[in-house]
């Protein structure tokens, strides 16, 4: 079956016309030719075929090649007047090349030759329908194609699809590497953004449809210490590749709240307090879950 490919390797896209040209031949002819008057210079075999195919002559089995040939002849171990092909016909519906007792025909001066009898080519163009498209989805989803988690955290991945792809099978990939044919497999440890594909077969097309989902690895780094004295060093609690809408209580050793936000943007500096240890907790939503810790203050 074709592949679905150019010439070039590359995918033909949906609703793009091509040509497709299929050619047919039929009509296998063989025909024994049979030296009546035994020349012992040989013949000239000259016959009418078609242009597109030419005539092919075999002695014993072996093509000869174009031009003048000098053949030694063949002859059967147990006769001096056969050929090593008897063209006989046993039954109205095969021919048999087999020495027969009482061959109708044929000796040492039998060729025989082939060719074809008849080259249909057809044309016609071809369009690839469009299939209905697959989406994926997830449990950490921020948008339609993509997803945002923390470093080491798992996801959950769900295919999305209609009737045309109900008993189709699913191919995750990550990379080259398939890594699951659930329809919603899950993932884990993962450490930088990755990209999965999942491809899928169109059962009225018969087409295979792809899509893919980036899922953006956040390696968030929460510092202990922060020294706000001015410098614009370590001035504010910076959380490295902080999420949107990120959570952020801070309160002190009794467990007051001295600062909370509900979309941290991390602008605070402990303003007004001595120095000393503070607790926080960070919400980043279904992204990380709450992160406890501690903070020391330091001018």
């Amino acid at each position: 079956p074709w592949d679905g490919l150019d010439g070039l390797g590359q995918p033909y896209h949906s609703e793009e016309e091509f040509m497709c040209i299929a050619n047919f031949r039929r009509g296998l002819t063989h025909l024994p030719l049979y030296d009546v008057e035994g020349h012992p210079n040989g013949y000239i075999v000259e016959m009418v075929v078609p242009e597109y195919r030419k005539l092919e002559l075999y002695w014993d089995d072996t093509q000869l090649p174009e031009g003048i040939y000098q053949s030694e002849g063949c002859t059967t171990p147990n006769s001096t007047t056969l050929g090593c092909h008897s063209w006989s016909a046993p039954d109205s519906n095969t021919v048999s090349t087999t020495a027969l007792s009482h061959p109708m025909f044929g000796n040492n001066r039998t060729i025989n030759t082939w060719w074809y009898a008849n080259l249909q080519v057809d044309t016609n163009y071809v369009s690839f329908p469009t299939p209905p498209p697959i989406n994926i989805s997830s449990d950490h989803q921020i948008k339609a194609d993509t997803a945002r988690l923390c470093e080491k955290s798992s996801i959950q991945l769900y295919a999305l699809f209609g009737d045309r792809y109900a008993n189709s099978m699913h191919h995750w990939y990550i990379g080259s590497n398939m890594f699951s044919t659930d329809a919603s497999p899950s993932l884990s440890g993962l450490q930088h953004d990755t990209k999965v594909l999942l491809q899928m077969k169109d059962l009225v097309s018969g087409c295979l449809v792809t899509t893919d989902y980036t899922i953006e690895v956040r390696n968030i780094f929460i510092p202990n210490l922060i020294t706000p004295n001015g410098d614009d060093k370590n001035d504010r609690f910076e959380i490295v590749n902080i999420f949107p809408h990120t959570f952020l209580q801070i309160y002190n050793t009794w467990g007051a709240t001295i600062y909370q936000n509900n979309n941290y943007d991390n602008n605070w500096d402990a303003p007004e307090l001595s120095d000393g240890t503070y607790y926080y907790q960070i919400n980043s939503g279904d992204q990380c879950g709450n992160v406890n810790g501690w903070l020391q203050v330091l001018r």
